[in-house]
C-alpha cells in the first residue's frame, strides 16, 4: 500500500512549457519494495503566485552522517524573500535515490547561508549516496 502526501514541491516554483522541473513529495510504504508502483501526477493551475525565480550560486557541498550540507549564496542584486535548495541523490550507477529539499527565509544581495538536507529517513544507506546534484532557487515576491 502507497500513502501519498497530496503536496507536491517543485524547484523552481514556475514550470514554463518545454522545461523540466524536481518534483518531491513524501510517501509512506508498508515496506521497502517500490517494484510495480506507478506514479501519476495530475497538474493544474493554482491562485498562489511564487515570485520570480532567480538560480542561486551553491558553494561547498558536502555529504555528512544526517544528509547534505552546504551553502547558497544570493550573486543577484536583489533580496530573495525564500530560498529553496533541491537536494537529487544518486548512487555509483548513476541511479537516481532521492530528492529533499531545504529552505532559507532570506537571502540579502551577496549573502551566503548555510543550509542542511536531511537524508537520514530514506530507506537506504548514506554510504550508498555517491553523487549529488544541488540547486538552489531565490525568489522575490512583489510587495
Amino acid at each position: 500500500m502507497v500513502d501519498v502526501n497530496a503536496h507536491v514541491t517543485t524547484s523552481p516554483h514556475t514550470v514554463e512549457p518545454g522545461e523540466t522541473d524536481w518534483l518531491f513529495t513524501q510517501t509512506f510504504r508498508e515496506d521497502d519494495n517500490i517494484e510495480g508502483h506507478e506514479l501519476t501526477l495530475t497538474l493544474s493551475l493554482t491562485d498562489r503566485t511564487n515570485g520570480d525565480a532567480h538560480e542561486l550560486d551553491i558553494l561547498e557541498t558536502q555529504i555528512n552522517e544526517e544528509g547534505v550540507i552546504g551553502r547558497a549564496e544570493n550573486q543577484t542584486d536583489e533580496f530573495v524573500d525564500m530560498v529553496d535548495v533541491a537536494v537529487a541523490t544518486y548512487d555509483d550507477a548513476g541511479e537516481l535515490l532521492s530528492i529533499t529539499f531545504s529552505y532559507i527565509e532570506t537571502l540579502k544581495p551577496g549573502q551566503t547561508q548555510p543550509f542542511e538536507a536531511y537524508l537520514d529517513y530514506y530507506p537506504y544507506s548514506l554510504s550508498e549516496v555517491a553523487d549529488v546534484d544541488v540547486r538552489g532557487y531565490g525568489y522575490v515576491f512583489e510587495q
